[in-house]
């Protein structure tokens, strides 16, 4: 992934003419360009060889007259080495006052990686993206580590990120495998319009039509505008080594054109080998559609028993519960599912609902499809329903939140609206009603919504910090202090509520309140308060015109992996005030690659 740089290359062609004579006990002076960078490329040769104690050696002989990159260098060997007290002092020497350079960065970041340090491999990693934020290199690693942190959708934004960059500025990388994985992710996303984009995007080369990342893309691409036919030729070809993928997205397109035996018969062969999840979900989906729920359940055995199942799975087992009449079994596994269904599991009458098995059916295939990403179809089947049920709580509910992904707010809201006329009592259902309204920018219904939950359930602490958010994002730092001074009445121990208490007094200037409700949240939550407490700390000392203080709590809460944004936006201003302002441009970008879009805003 490393790469010299021209100068690099042009200064060890011609070293013999512009060095001066060495001997081996008077090392070069490190006081040229093209000295500097004979030196990184040696090192940079003996990393990528495993030869850390020649990059010890050779950092050691210079020690004194190093540039930033070099001592990173030596960083990312210390590492590497083991010695990990002394890369830990070396890294503390960059901060505001000297940037890491990205080539640094991304070594530095590697090492880490290597030694399991994922929160120091990230923190160098974003000491290297202030520097230079147009590097494929550090976007791909911020990116990894995203993903292992399981923050999908932001490492999509960094490898996509990555990948838009002009193949000049691509470091070297394997273009094709860095379209390949920020692909793959977005098909994990359900977001197969950006996944053959990233493809379409280069003009320069052809499709990759042979690869199985671009043909499932294309696939799935074609079924969400309802092409089934077409979406089940782009994966009807076999690609050695993907038989099993192709076959199982090709399945899945045929049960959403209503083929589901040929999905049974194409995931019955033999060539595909034992059946892993995706071939048994996908089979159960199948059998769903042609309302055989007995089977379906029999179908995911293998995967143990319902209740051991994670909670991603629980709506499909809900609905397969509902074909089998078993109305116990549907809130069972409701309950189990995240929000709302959860809650909604737990109003009284809710089971009023629950008894037509016919529902069964067209609701698995309509959850099928939203969560595929496929909202128009999901639509169209929940639309068809809503004529035999135009009252059901669970059709309404999932029309919504298909509206919802479509970013149509006004129609999420009616919908939400009309399941409130049959569940009045969900403030789940009410909750998703706010941040629709929030996300139209209807901020006075939103507020209205908020308020209404609150004062039914003043320990619903989601709502709560919902509504503090909105206050916070309007300013009312005010309103924001009192919504959480309320909430802590019913939660005393909320350690999300004292530290949204704790930013609402920051922002008001109120030093010793907020470092006061510091205090309460470090004994409530111990060591997982440190990063909250650091970045209050730092802006504190920012609003106070303290920068080193605030570079100190600001690059502590950087060093404990708590990259927000927030954070990014304080850092920026830090920057800024600090006279750097290329850094400051470069943590603005970041902040804007990493804004939502949508509900919440």
């Amino acid at each position: 992934m490393r790469t010299l740089s021209c100068l690099a290359l042009v200064a060890v062609i011609a070293a013999p003419v512009h060095a001066a004579p060495v001997t081996p006990e008077t090392p070069a002076p490190i006081d040229s360009l093209f000295a500097t960078d004979i030196l990184q490329a040696e090192l940079l040769a003996h990393l990528d060889a495993g030869e850390y104690a020649q990059v010890l050696q050779k950092t050691a002989e210079h020690d004194g007259s190093l540039d930033a990159t070099s001592r990173g260098l030596r960083i990312a060997a210390q590492v590497y080495s083991g010695d990990l007290a002394a890369a830990k002092s070396g890294l503390a020497t960059f901060g505001p006052g000297e940037g890491l350079p990205a080539l640094a960065a991304g070594a530095i970041a590697e090492a880490y990686l290597a030694a399991g340090y994922p929160e120091l491999a990230g923190y160098s990693t974003q000491l290297g993206l202030i520097e230079q934020f147009d590097s494929s290199h550090l976007l791909f690693l911020m990116g990894r580590l995203q993903l292992q942190a399981g923050r999908s959708r932001e490492a999509a934004r960094y490898l996509q990120a990555a990948a838009a960059l002009p193949a000049s500025a691509q470091d070297n990388f394997d273009r094709a495998r860095l379209q390949d994985t920020t692909a793959n992710l977005l098909l994990t996303l359900n977001q197969p319009a950006e996944a053959l984009a990233l493809f379409n995007a280069d003009t320069t080369a052809p499709a990759p039509a042979t690869t199985p990342v671009y043909a499932i893309a294309s696939a799935r691409s074609m079924a969400s505008d309802g092409r089934f036919e077409a979406a089940d030729s782009a994966v009807a070809t076999d690609i050695r080594g993907y038989t099993r993928e192709l076959a199982v997205t090709r399945a899945q397109i045929k049960v959403l054109a209503g083929q589901p035996e040929a999905a049974l018969a194409l995931l019955d062969a033999a060539m595909l080998g034992a059946a892993d999840a995706s071939i048994l979900l996908t089979r159960s989906l199948a059998h769903m559609a042609l309302s055989q729920s007995d089977r379906a359940a029999k179908a995911l055995l293998p995967l143990g028993p319902p209740a051991t199942l994670p909670p991603a799975l629980q709506p499909g087992m809900a609905m397969i519960a509902l074909g089998q009449g078993d109305v116990d079994a549907v809130l069972a596994a409701m309950r189990r599912a995240p929000l709302p269904l959860s809650e909604l599991a737990r109003l009284p009458t809710l089971p009023d609902h629950l008894h037509n098995t016919d529902l069964a059916a067209p609701l698995a295939l309509a959850y099928f499809a939203f969560d595929q990403g496929y909202h128009r179809h999901s639509l169209a089947l929940l639309d068809q329903a809503l004529q035999e049920w135009p009252k059901h709580p669970l059709l309404l509910l999932l029309r919504a939140e298909n509206l919802r992904q479509m970013g149509n707010y006004a129609a999420t809201a009616a919908a939400l609206e009309d399941a409130l006329h049959v569940l009045p009592g969900s403030a789940a259902l009410r909750l998703l009603l706010a941040t629709a309204q929030e996300a139209g920018d209807d901020d006075d219904a939103a507020l209205t919504s908020y308020r209404t939950i609150i004062e039914a359930h003043p320990d619903f602490v989601l709502a709560q910090l919902a509504l503090t958010r909105l206050y916070t994002e309007r300013s009312e730092h005010e309103r924001a202090q009192a919504t959480c001074e309320w909430a802590l009445n019913f939660k005393p121990d909320s350690p999300a509520l004292l530290a949204a208490l704790a930013w609402a007094l920051a922002e008001q200037g109120k030093a010793e309140e907020s470092r006061a409700t510091l205090r309460a949240l470090q004994r409530v939550a111990g060591s997982s308060a440190q990063a909250t407490t650091s970045h209050i700390n730092g802006y504190l000392a920012l609003q106070a015109g303290d920068l080193p203080a605030a570079a100190t709590g600001l690059y502590s809460t950087l060093r404990l992996g708590a990259l927000e944004l927030r954070l990014l936006q304080h850092l920026a201003r830090l920057q800024e005030e600090m006279g750097h302002p290329e850094a400051a441009a470069n943590l603005a970008r970041q902040t804007k690659l990493l804004a939502h879009h949508g509900a919440p805003r």
